[in-house]
C-alpha cells in the first residue's frame, strides 16, 4: 500500500538519444528502495519519480541518473543578499546555503553583496533558499535579470548610503558638542544641568544612529553568534547606561562627596567613528561593485562556434566544454580556452 506521505519530483534529463535511454533511467531509478513509480518522458526530457521521503532522499535521484551517463542540468543564478557586514558573514552564508539539498555550488561576494548559486530547482527553489538564509539572519532578494541595470538594487544601495551619511553627520555633530561640553561645560551658562544636556545630546545618537548595531546584535544572538555589532552595542550601552544612572540616580553610585563622572562622550564618539568606517566601507564597496559590473558588461553576449562543420552564432550561456570558438580580428574573446589555430594580437 502506498503511503500518504509520498512525494513526487520532476527532474529535467539531458543526453537521451533514444527510447532505450529513458527505459534505462526508469529501470535504474525504479529499483531504488522507497521508489514507487519512475517514468521518463523522452520527448519532454523529463523524469517523474514518486517516492517515500522516509526511505530515500530526493538528492539521490540526480546522482543515480548521472551515474548512467546522463545530465541533470542545474540552474546558475546570482541573488542579492542583505545583512552581510564582514568576512565571517560570507562564511556563514556559504556554509548555510551549501548544506541545503539540491545546492551544488555557492560563491558569495561581500563587495557586491551577491551570492552566485548553482542548484536544482526541482529540489529547492527561491523560497527555500530565502527561508534558510532568513533563519540565519540574512535576507535573500530575487535574482535580477541581466538587463536590469540600473536596477532597484542600485537604488536600494544609494538609499542606504544616503541614510548612513545622514546618521554620520548627525552623530559627528553631536559628538563634537558632547566633547566640548564634557571638557568646558562647567564654565558655560546652560539652561539645564551639564549632565542632563549631555544625556539629551547622546540619547538620539545612541538609539537612532546606533540603532543598526542593536538590530545586528539582537539578530546575531537570536541565531547563536556574535559579531562586531554585538561588541559595539555592548560597549556603547555600558557607557551610556552607567552615565544615565549617574545623571538621574547619582546617589546610588556616589562614594562620599566625590563627583560622579559620566561617559556620554565615550558612547557617542565610538558610534560616530564606527559609522564613519561603515560609510567609507559602503562607498568603497559601491565603487568596487560598479567597476565589476562595468567589466561584466564588456563580455560579449554571443560567440561564433563550429558545430557539425558549420559556423553558428549562439549565446555564451549555451557554450559547452569542447566547443570550438572562432574569434575574428577586432572581436572580443567570449570565454577562456586554448588556441588551436591562427594567430593575432590581444
Amino acid at each position: 500500500m502506498i503511503s500518504k506521505t509520498n512525494e513526487t519530483i520532476a527532474l529535467p534529463v539531458k543526453g537521451m538519444s533514444c527510447a532505450s535511454c529513458s527505459a534505462r533511467i526508469e529501470k535504474k531509478v525504479g529499483e531504488l528502495d522507497g521508489v514507487y513509480l519512475a517514468k521518463v518522458n523522452f520527448a519532454a526530457e523529463m523524469a517523474t519519480v514518486e517516492f517515500d521521503p522516509e526511505k530515500i532522499s530526493a538528492e539521490q535521484f540526480p546522482e543515480e541518473i548521472k551515474k548512467l551517463g546522463f545530465e541533470v542540468p542545474s540552474v546558475h543564478e546570482t541573488f542579492p543578499i542583505e545583512g552581510m557586514t564582514c568576512a565571517s558573514c560570507v562564511s556563514r552564508v556559504e556554509k548555510k546555503l551549501s548544506s541545503l539539498p539540491g545546492v551544488s555550488d555557492v560563491k558569495v561576494n561581500l563587495a557586491t553583496e551577491q551570492a552566485s548559486i548553482e542548484y536544482l530547482p526541482a529540489l529547492i527553489g527561491f523560497n527555500g533558499l530565502k527561508e534558510a538564509l532568513s533563519n540565519a539572519g540574512y535576507h535573500l532578494r530575487p535574482a535580477k535579470s541581466e538587463e536590469g541595470l540600473p536596477s532597484d538594487e542600485e537604488n536600494r544601495h544609494l538609499k542606504e548610503l544616503v541614510t548612513l551619511k545622514l546618521k554620520l553627520i548627525f552623530s559627528g555633530f553631536a559628538s563634537i558638542l558632547v566633547m566640548v561640553l564634557s571638557m568646558k561645560g562647567e564654565g558655560i551658562a546652560l539652561p539645564l544641568s551639564l549632565n542632563l544636556m549631555l544625556f539629551l545630546l547622546a540619547t538620539p545618537v545612541q538609539f537612532y544612529c546606533g540603532g543598526q548595531f542593536y538590530r545586528g546584535a539582537i539578530n546575531g544572538i537570536r541565531h547563536g553568534y556574535a559579531d562586531m555589532n554585538t561588541l559595539i552595542a555592548v560597549g556603547t550601552s555600558a557607557a551610556y547606561l552607567y552615565s544615565t544612572v549617574a545623571t538621574f540616580l547619582s546617589s546610588w553610585i556616589r562614594i562620599a562627596d566625590e563627583k560622579v563622572e559620566v561617559y556620554f562622550d565615550t558612547s557617542v564618539m565610538i558610534i560616530a567613528l564606527v559609522l564613519l568606517g561603515r560609510w567609507m566601507e559602503s562607498s568603497a564597496k559601491r565603487s568596487a561593485s560598479n567597476a565589476i559590473k562595468k567589466l561584466m558588461q564588456l563580455q560579449p553576449r554571443t560567440a561564433t562556434v563550429e558545430r557539425q562543420g558549420e559556423e553558428i552564432e549562439i549565446s555564451i550561456a549555451e557554450l559547452i566544454e569542447g566547443d570550438r570558438v572562432w574569434v575574428r580580428p577586432g572581436e572580443q574573446i567570449p570565454v577562456d580556452g586554448k588556441i588551436f589555430e591562427g594567430n593575432s594580437s590581444i
